[in-house]
């Protein structure tokens, strides 16, 4: 089996921030060169036919030995509820392809229902997205999220949201949350108001 993941959004048969995929990719595996070139890389992107006029996820894993790549028309989560769970010792600094630790977290929850990773009382991600908070004025994502997302990449960049030191004790302070990631775009994001989802169990 693979070590790594990368979850690549494909609209319409057009590829969505795979240079940013490509550089997490190269900077996951260090000095070991990927399996692939780039050129290569985005042949392995091409859609299959009957899935060009859909959103598209596509599976790709890999490690330095080689890779496996797969396509399905994606479906967002309607996430209404958060639960906070803290999670100590939990790390996942890069896109691993075992994601136990977190499905651990996740057991037994709603569909409708995700968890908000606190990391020695620091606010992180969800199980499966970066997250942002609005004060109403500007949108600030944590500066210590568990793994570096590459829609979080692309929207710092656009100085569209700002990283900021985010406890547990300051949840409350903020409107709305947004969760975000490679498959659900700013403009897609599930926003949620901050007092009516956000729970300690």
């Amino acid at each position: 089996m693979f070590r790594f993941l990368e979850t690549i959004r494909i609209k319409d048969g057009t590829k969505q921030l795979d240079g940013y995929h490509l550089k997490r990719m190269k900077r996951t595996l260090g000095t070991v060169p990927l399996p692939f070139s780039v050129i290569e890389f985005s042949k392995i992107l091409q859609v299959p036919k009957n899935l060009q006029s859909v959103t598209v996820k596509a599976r790709l894993l890999y490690d330095a030995n080689g890779y496996d790549i797969g396509f399905e028309a994606y479906t967002k989560r309607d996430i209404r509820r958060i639960i906070l769970k803290d999670a100590d010792t939990l790390v996942y600094d890069k896109k691993y392809a075992d994601r136990s630790q977190l499905n651990i977290l996740t057991n037994g929850l709603l569909p409708e229902e995700d968890v908000l990773i606190i990391k020695n009382g620091l606010v992180t991600d969800t199980s499966y997205c970066n997250v942002a908070f609005t004060d109403g004025a500007k949108w600030y994502t944590p500066n210590m999220p568990l793994l570096h997302g590459t829609q979080r990449a692309y929207l710092r960049k656009k100085k569209m949201i700002h990283p900021k030191r985010i406890s547990v004790l300051d949840i409350s302070s903020y409107s709305h949350i947004r969760l975000f990631n490679a498959m659900i775009p700013w403009d897609e994001a599930i926003e949620l108001e901050v007092e009516e989802s956000i729970v300690r169990m």
